[in-house]
């Protein structure tokens, strides 16, 4: 079918872009050279990832007040939990500065770090995870660091997965954040992750690193999901991540693309103050 069904321009594009997405390599490969592949794929390569490292993108400080997206994934209590804020680039046509935040509960810490094989210890002692909880993760403070970046950003909106959110949100209530109006609903994003919204969460996923348009400053506990991110496809070639066949945890993955999902829903023309300084939301103190 060269130079018929398909152009020689059109097999170096794919090509280039194949050598940067695993998962691309192997829809490449199928699509393009008839030959088959595994139904799963690694979805991130390293070079890529280091490509959007961006280590000196940003200061902490440079975020105050400015406008993100949240993403959330709730995961087992006994497992690893990640939020994930994507934030809009402090200058233009530059990278959106990427804050995750993790926590898994702190009894049985050894154990969890032996049976996944990264230093969840180590890490806790360099405040890269909460470990405050103990048998299980604490919804409250989850509810708690979502509260105080609702002082310290413009926080847009959140995009979750509906399954156990409900528990998150009653935590939210329970601290005096109701959602009652429209404009309110609007701000909770609802992102599943099956076969029907993952597809276009893995397309702007793919963009943004293809780009170079994240800063991640290589946290290492997202730069560990990233390199366990595995793709699966349905008979019609839709993608969606699956946790099952990952060698290792994929939550801050998972919440990163969430929240990229999350932001492409919100209305390009949106501008304006935060959900929470509209006076119609009720506010339960």
């Amino acid at each position: 079918g060269l130079d018929t069904i398909t152009s020689r321009a059109d097999i170096r594009d794919w090509s280039k872009k194949a050598r940067d997405l695993p998962d691309l390599e192997n829809k490449f490969r199928l699509l393009k050279q008839n030959q088959r592949v595994s139904e799963t794929s690694a979805f991130i390569s390293r070079t890529v990832w280091e490509r959007n490292t961006n280590a000196d993108a940003f200061d902490d400080a440079d975020l105050l007040g400015r406008p993100c997206t949240i993403g959330i994934d709730l995961s087992e209590t006994t497992d690893l939990t990640a939020l994930v804020a994507v934030f809009e680039p402090l200058e233009p046509d530059g990278p959106m500065p990427v804050l995750p935040y993790f926590w898994i509960p702190g009894d049985g810490l050894l154990e969890r770090s032996q049976r996944d094989k990264v230093p969840y210890d180590v890490w806790a002692r360099q405040d890269f995870i909460d470990t405050m909880s103990s048998k299980v993760v604490d919804y409250g403070r989850i509810a708690d660091r979502i509260i105080q970046m609702f002082d310290d950003y413009e926080v847009r909106a959140i995009g979750f997965d509906r399954w156990k959110f409900k528990y998150l949100r009653q935590a939210l209530k329970d601290r005096g954040y109701e959602w009652d109006t429209d404009e309110a609903k609007e701000f909770l994003i609802s992102i599943g992750q099956g076969f029907k919204d993952s597809p276009r969460t893995l397309d702007l996923m793919e963009q943004a690193l293809l780009e170079s348009k994240l800063a991640h400053r290589r946290h290492p506990i997202l730069s560990w999901n990233a390199a366990n991110a595995v793709v699966v496809r349905d008979p019609a070639m839709n993608r969606k991540f699956e946790k099952s066949k990952s060698y290792g945890r994929i939550d801050g993955i998972v919440a990163l693309g969430i929240a990229l999902h999350a932001r492409d829903e919100l209305t390009i023309t949106q501008v304006g103050p935060s959900v929470y300084e509209d006076e119609s939301l009720e506010m339960i103190l």
